[in-house]
Parts: C-alpha cells; structure tokens; sequence
C-alpha cells in the first residue's frame, strides 16, 4: 500500500512539471489564461519539492529578484494604500516563482537537462517555419511593408520582439547541449538549427532579436574556441560584424528595415513625430522618463502612476503624438527610476551587476550570453512589464543561472 502510494505520487509530480511546461510554453505561442495555469501549477510543484527548492533562497541573488519584486509593491503601498490589492496584482510576483521551479524540476529530474532544452529547440524551430512559410508565400508584399512599420507573422500575439528573443535563446540552449550530444546526426541538426535561426532572426529584422543575437554569438564563439587559438579572437569578431552587412545587401527585409529606422531617425532627431514611426514613440518615451525623473528623482512617482504622469508629460511636451503612441519610458532603467526613485534604481542596478561578481557566471559561456543581452536590451525594452516577456526573463534567468551552479561550464 506504501509502495502504490509513493508510486502515485511519483506519476502525479511528474504529470505535474510536465503540465507546467507544456502550459507555460503553450501560453507563450498562444495564451495568456493558459500561461496562468503554468505558472500556478509550477507553483504547486515548487511547494511540494520545497525540500528541493530551499535552497535557492541560499543564494544571496534570488534577494535580489526579491528586491525588484518588491519595491513595486512598497511603491503602490506608498501612493495608494493596501487597497491597490483590492484591484490590481502584482506581475511581477512571478519572477519569485520561476527559479524554484526550474530548480525543484532539474534536481529532482536531472534528465530533464536535456529534454527541456530540445523541447523548446523544437518549438522555435515550429514558430519560425510558420512565419517563413507566411513570408515566402507572399514574399514580395511583406518586402514592400517592410519599407513601412511592417513584420512578418509571428506567434505570441504578433510579438516579434517576444518571438525573436525567444529565437536568440534557442541558439545558446543549442550550444548548450552540443556537448551532451555525442551523435553525428544530433551536430548536424544543432549545427542546421542555429544557422537556420541566424537566418531567420534577419529576415524577421528584429532590433531587440538581432543585438541579442550578435552579443551571445560573440560570446558563444570566444568560449567555444580553445584558448590555445587566440589568433581566432580577431575572426571571431569580423564574423560577427560581417552579419548585419551581408544580410543588408543580401535580405530584403533587412535592407528595408535598415532604411525605415533611417528614416524614422531623421524625423525624431528633430524632434518630430510622424504617426507609424517606432523608433520616434521609444526616443519620445525615453525623453519623458528623463523629465519624470529630474522631478522626483528621490521617491520617484508610484510604478502604478507611472502611466498617468507619463500622459500628463505628453500632453504637456508632445501634444501631437496620439494617445495610442504614448507609451510608458521604454527602458527597464529608467522605468525603475521613475516608479521607485533611488530605491529603485539601486535594487534593479543590484540584481544587474552582482552575478557579474560571481566567477560561476561569469566564466559560463551560457549565462553570460543571455544575462549580457538581456540587461543591455534593459537599455532600450521593458520585458518585466508584460506578463509573456516577464516569463521568458523569469524562466531563463534561472535556466542559465543554475546552468552556471550546477550544470558543467565551458
């Protein structure tokens, strides 16, 4: 009877990671409902391995996921009261949730190591094939779109910020078990996949995709290259640099994108804003959030009236731009700065440079590849501000984090 019953449960924790991924990749592509049942079922997971999961709270880093999690709840505490519970969440919350779930699911199943990566592998490899076949069906209206604000589809609620992100990380996950990999057929298909995805990334001509995507290849090149090579370094370089200068003569999708940001910058440079103009909404955000800084620079303005005074900076300076164009400030940074002031600031700059102290992660290939894209695309994005970003940075922070602590480093 003791035995069947631990033999229950066995199925019942497996069944119950497996519906956790499945769910929150699922929700990824297509659901945000669906991405809340992954992210409270990798809750439940995470308590009933706690035995599992206690010790991430050992590394002073998760402090700091605690850190910036917190002082948006301090914030609307400041400015409105304990009533803001009554009608908003916290989002951000469940940046606390996904390290002790990737956690728990790689200690207690350390197979999944190397199934989880190919399973996301697979899904981009899915994501992109369906963007590509849309391209090449009607290849020459989606080139002429391009000359415009135009993207090629792509999942994710037609993020292609999101999809190419997702798209960059696949990449270093690919460079990641290589090693595990001891077939020749298993090189050939990594090998195929990243190429395939380079290309891909240039087609769709992803801004954010494509900084993240030279910085980790950069990264990846120099890490798997011996040392004993070091004639290799410059190459390494004039490879990368050579990426964005062959697919601007060579994609037609690139070339325009390329021209569109041209133009885009000789309107917004002048300070003038024209409507279709992507480029101009971001640099206007971020002149906002400069201002809303200078005036409250100490206790910054509430994180949940950041939407409101950044309004009233519009109305105020930029009267012309539509109420659909006025975003918040489109950097992680300065978002802080103006939600939470100094505190704010201090906590995210935190979280941002302390692994850097850390030989573990900074001497891994992997983590410093995702980590160093994504805090430089805190510069000029805002991925913990939407539920489906916030789960790609949530995820993968602690996927490369504990690759760096437990997994074998380069």
């Amino acid at each position: 009877m003791i035995a069947g019953r631990s033999s229950g449960l066995k199925w019942f924790s497996i069944f119950l990671a497996v519906a956790a991924m499945c769910c929150l990749f699922y929700g990824f592509y297509f659901s945000r409902v669906v991405s809340n049942i992954g992210l409270f079922l990798a809750g439940v997971f995470s308590i009933l391995h706690w035995k599992n999961t206690i010790n991430v709270f050992k590394d002073n880093w998760y402090w700091t996921i605690f850190g910036i999690v917190i002082i948006v709840v301090l914030s609307d505490i400041w400015y409105e009261g304990l009533e803001f519970f009554t009608h908003r969440g916290v989002m951000k919350a469940a940046l606390l949730v996904y390290p002790t779930f990737v956690f728990s699911v790689t200690s207690e199943y350390p197979k999944a190591r190397q199934w989880i990566p190919v399973g996301i592998i697979i899904t981009v490899l899915l994501s992109s094939i369906y963007s590509l076949s849309a391209y090449f069906s009607d290849f020459e209206n989606f080139n002429v779109s391009y000359k415009s604000s135009g993207i090629i589809p792509v999942l994710s609620y037609g993020d292609h910020i999101r999809i190419g992100w997702l798209t960059v990380i696949s990449i270093i996950l690919a460079f990641q078990i290589w090693k595990s990999t001891h077939y020749t057929l298993g090189h050939i298909f990594l090998f195929s996949f990243v190429l395939f995805e380079v290309i891909f990334l240039h087609i769709l001509g992803s801004k954010t995709g494509l900084i993240t995507l030279y910085i980790a290849l950069f990264i990846l090149l120099l890490f798997h290259f011996p040392r004993r090579f070091k004639w290799v370094f410059p190459l390494i370089i004039i490879f990368v640099l050579s990426l964005p200068i062959v697919a601007y003569y060579y994609v037609p999708t690139f070339t325009e994108r390329v021209n569109f940001m041209k133009y885009d910058y000789e309107f917004y440079s002048r300070g003038e804003y024209r409507l279709g103009l992507s480029d101009a909404v971001r640099f206007f955000s971020l002149k906002a959030g400069s201002d809303l800084i200078k005036d409250a620079p100490i206790v910054g303005h509430g994180f949940s009236n950041t939407l409101s005074v950044t309004r009233e900076w519009y109305a105020q300076n930029k009267p012309s731009v539509p109420l659909t164009s006025q975003f918040i400030p489109s950097s992680q940074y300065i978002l802080y700065w103006v939600g939470g002031g100094i505190l704010g600031i201090v906590l995210l700059l935190w979280h941002v440079v302390l692994p850097f102290s850390k030989k573990r992660c900074r001497s891994n290939a992997y983590f410093l590849s995702f980590f160093t894209g994504a805090v430089i695309s805190f510069l000029f994005e805002t991925p913990l501000e939407s539920q489906l970003p916030l789960f790609i940075y949530g995820f993968f922070l602690a996927w490369f984090w504990y690759s760096a602590n437990d997994f074998d480093s380069v």
